[in-house]
């Protein structure tokens, strides 16, 4: 499998999403020494969240569950708790921080579409935004 360098440098550096991650069977993650891969029901240390983080494993999560963070997080959306509101609400994200900001700073390249929800949940959950190398906090208005 392959997946985009800056979408797993932006998960690396994303300490929030890194230290909430429980990890579950089928979970993508990228090993510092291998290819990504997924959690296997096979593997003996499934339910051993330190084991992971220990070993040097970073969590790379799919469209579905990082649009479940901000389902559990349905505050952030004034009660609206569907997936057609967070749709919404990315459209609009999109409309005002990714062509407004991202678009000057030739941002993102390669796999486009999970380098820009991973950047929404993360202005929407932690308001910080990538600058190509880390994240920083943004001023929310």
């Amino acid at each position: 499998m392959i997946e985009d360098r800056n979408f797993i440098k932006m998960c690396e550096q994303a300490e929030e999403i890194q230290k909430a991650w429980k990890p579950q069977i089928g979970d993508k993650v990228k090993h510092r020494l291998t290819a990504v891969q997924f959690i296997s029901p096979y593997d003996k240390n499934t339910y051993d969240d330190d084991f992971y983080r220990e070993e040097g494993y970073t969590y790379l999560p799919i469209q579905e569950q990082l649009q479940n963070m901000l389902l559990k997080r349905s505050n952030i959306f004034d009660g609206y708790d569907n997936v057609v509101s967070i749709m919404y609400y990315f459209q609009l994200w999109l409309n005002r921080e990714f062509y407004g900001y991202y678009m000057h700073k030739s941002y993102p390249k390669g796999n486009i579409l999970n380098e820009l929800w991973f950047a929404f949940v993360m202005y929407e959950l932690y308001h910080k935004i990538w600058t190509g190398e880390k994240w920083i906090k943004k001023e929310v208005k």
